[in-house]
């Protein structure tokens, strides 16, 4: 799969943007616009280089959903790719 960069940094933006008290966030939907497959791939990318990082958790139904914290290197990173 591709690399497209404006979806990293949207990604990034959504996270920092809607992280909430604990600065996590589940991740982002960007249909049409881009495929959940296409998002989930880059979430990863995201991961590898240490912009986010991600947390399983359940909840009480059962659910398992994961959580995505803007890392320090993310913060960095978005303020080094400002518009």
């Amino acid at each position: 799969m591709k690399r497209i960069r404006l979806l990293l940094l949207k990604i990034l933006r959504h996270l920092r943007d809607n992280g909430g008290n604990g600065g996590y966030a589940t991740s982002p939907d960007f249909s049409p616009e881009y495929s959940k497959e296409q998002v989930d791939y880059h979430i990863h990318l995201c991961r590898e280089a240490g912009l986010v990082r991600c947390t399983d958790v359940q909840c009480g139904n059962g659910e398992l959903k994961t959580e995505l914290v803007l890392t320090w290197q993310g913060h960095e990173y978005l303020d080094d790719n400002r518009d």
